[in-house]
């Protein structure tokens, strides 16, 4: 094959394989297409954005930068309450109307703050923000896709991701960056809710709630009644470099070890409700790993400019020297492990390596502030804490959205997912401030940091261990002789 192994790959291929050769405007690739497209204009609703717009706000209205930290914080826990209630309407109504009502009340939250004076219409317009964006719009489209897609899941949320990445995280801060010395905060609050504005209509319009209601089926595979009669004839020989077939030989859809729990059906494994889920010891590892996880992330995102700091990087070389890294790791470790995930990788193996990559993180950047006093062993630890901090944050969050769909089941998986988040939130929430109050005592983050990295060595050893263990369904026994309900 001329031009090497990447020579063939091209789009076009990529989304042939990713929706079996299905057009455009099939039902599988326009809920794809449109719920990126919903990520990508509420990507507003994230700390990220938010915190970008404090300083001028400070500027204009006087309030303290803890005081708007505190705002937000009020919001953010108001998300993570709600998370529960709306998984369950999800699962009641359809992520198809929760969602699009979700980006009206994300929309209006930016209203309120791009007309805010003082504090309360602030908190009011951070809760809304919040509690749309990501209690009501994040969450429909998680469970949105998890029915949608099964076998595919890994690759769909891999390059859902890398989407989201390349046009919302690297852009939208480029442009509100220029925007708000151009307009002012509060014009560019205003201009983030017009695509949500634009968007939402579409959504309620392309969004089904399951394939099934629209006589599809997961993944948009065949009817088992047709299956035979739409068998592809033998490949020629040579057919393997064809551009179609290298995408297929990695996309190709594969039940998956792990997430094989339960009695697998013909879409993927068994349904589970809540009230099953909760008598399961699956359910409740997974939310012990993902909360004592995100204790980590929470605190060291929200510390890593102070963590840098405290090395002696400047804001300009923290840019260069870590945030360009990790997004670039971000990418390529999405991708690779969607690939994985979708070719048979064990979900407890994939979990292992997001956590050793997370402790090798927190330990580079204890040896980054170790090496403050010299600049050139500063500056490589910090690229490798960038990079390893990239790849870990990202594969864990990825693994995250997928394991409690391809452990339970798509039937409820707005209601489990919405008690998951509320758990990760609180984590989220509760991680920064512990790794405060241990700058505060101990005069450096390097004693926190340790114990982070102690934290996620032990969490990726109970990952190991217990990850993709099959739970089993408690089933009443009936009242007569033998036999079971």
């Amino acid at each position: 094959m001329s031009g090497g192994w990447l020579a063939p790959l091209r789009v076009h291929s990529a989304w042939s394989a990713l929706f079996r050769g299905q057009p455009p405007f099939y039902g599988n690739a326009v809920v794809f297409s449109v719920s990126t497209a919903v990520l990508v204009v509420s990507y507003s609703c994230t700390i990220d954005v938010l915190c970008l717009m404090l300083g001028a706000i400070t500027a204009e209205t006087g309030l303290s930068r803890s005081l708007l930290s505190a705002l937000l914080l009020v919001g953010t826990v108001s998300a993570g309450a709600c998370q529960p209630f709306t998984g369950r309407l999800i699962d009641r109504a359809g992520a198809r109307s929760v969602g699009s009502v979700a980006m009206l009340v994300h929309a209006s939250g930016l209203f309120v703050l791009s007309r805010a004076r003082g504090a309360p219409a602030l908190a009011t317009g951070f809760t809304l923000v919040r509690v749309g964006g990501i209690a009501g719009t994040l969450l429909s489209q998680d469970a949105l896709m998890s029915r949608w897609f099964v076998r595919r899941l890994g690759a769909i949320v891999a390059a859902q991701r890398v989407l989201v990445a390349v046009l919302a995280v690297s852009l939208l801060p480029l442009l509100i960056g220029r925007a708000v010395p151009r307009v002012g905060w509060r014009t560019t609050y205003a201009g983030l809710a017009l695509p949500l504005l634009l968007v939402s209509p579409l959504a309620a319009l392309t969004l089904l709630p399951t394939p099934e209601s629209c006589g599809l089926r997961p993944d948009g595979t065949p009817p088992p009644e047709s299956a035979e009669a739409e068998e592809e004839p033998p490949a020629k020989p040579g057919a393997a470099s064809e551009p179609d077939s290298e995408w297929a030989a990695l996309l190709a859809p594969t039940y998956v070890e792990a997430p094989s729990i339960g009695a697998a059906t013909e879409d993927g494994p068994q349904q589970w409700l809540l009230r099953d889920a909760l008598k399961t010891s699956a359910f409740w590892w997974l939310l012990l790993l993902n909360f004592f996880t995100c204790l980590t992330t929470g605190g060291v995102t929200a510390h890593a400019s102070l963590i840098a700091a405290d090395a002696g990087i400047a804001l300009s070389q923290m840019t260069q020297l870590v945030l360009v890294p990790t997004a670039l790791a971000g990418v390529a470790v999405n991708i690779s492990f969607g690939l994985l995930l979708n070719r048979g990788a064990p979900l407890r193996l994939l979990f292992l390596c997001s956590l050793a990559l997370l402790a090798a993180a927190t330990a580079t950047a204890a040896v980054m502030l170790s090496q403050a006093s010299s600049p050139g062993r500063r500056n490589a630890a910090a690229a490798c804490w960038g990079l390893l901090y990239g790849g870990g944050t990202s594969s864990f969050y990825f693994l995250y959205k997928v394991c409690y769909p391809l452990t339970f089941g798509r039937s409820s998986g707005g209601t489990i997912m919405g008690l998951a988040n509320s758990s990760m939130f609180c984590a989220i929430g509760l991680g920064p401030v512990l790794y405060g109050v241990a700058r505060d005592h101990q005069g450096s983050y390097a004693p926190a940091l340790r114990v982070s990295c102690a934290a996620c060595a032990i969490a990726a050893g109970a990952a190991g261990a217990f990850v993709g263990k099959a739970p089993e369904r408690v089933r009443p026994q009936a009242a007569g002789a033998g036999g079971s309900a």
